[in-house]
């Protein structure tokens, strides 16, 4: 079954469109993990900074950190944002691609 101008038109819009929400999701989940990662690279140097002031090794205060409940939530928040941002470059990579197979396959109807 092919596709007539009409359907094949629309089909490309819906691609077109899918792939605008698509790269606007990706945008949202980049500022996302850049929030994220900011957040976590704040708590952890404060706190680091903290450790040194009560005297610990200073060596080990990044360790002691990253160990602390808020500062390895915060650091699993981070990635997981930066997990889903890389998810949402496939998905954006998938709708081109399906916008790419829409318009030639409208030519080839």
């Amino acid at each position: 079954m092919s596709w007539d101008w009409g359907q094949a038109q629309t089909a490309m819009a819906e691609c077109a469109a899918e792939q605008e929400r698509s790269e606007q999701n990706m945008r949202d989940a980049g500022a996302d993990a850049a929030v994220a990662k900011r957040e976590y690279q704040r708590a952890l140097a404060v706190r680091i900074v903290e450790l040194k002031a009560k005297g610990n090794a200073v060596t080990a205060c990044e360790t002691i950190a990253k160990g602390e409940h808020d500062i390895s939530q915060l650091r699993f928040e981070k990635d997981l944002a930066e997990a889903t941002y890389r998810a949402a470059c496939a998905a954006n990579y998938r709708h081109s691609a399906n916008r790419a197979d829409a318009v030639e396959l409208a030519k080839w109807a």
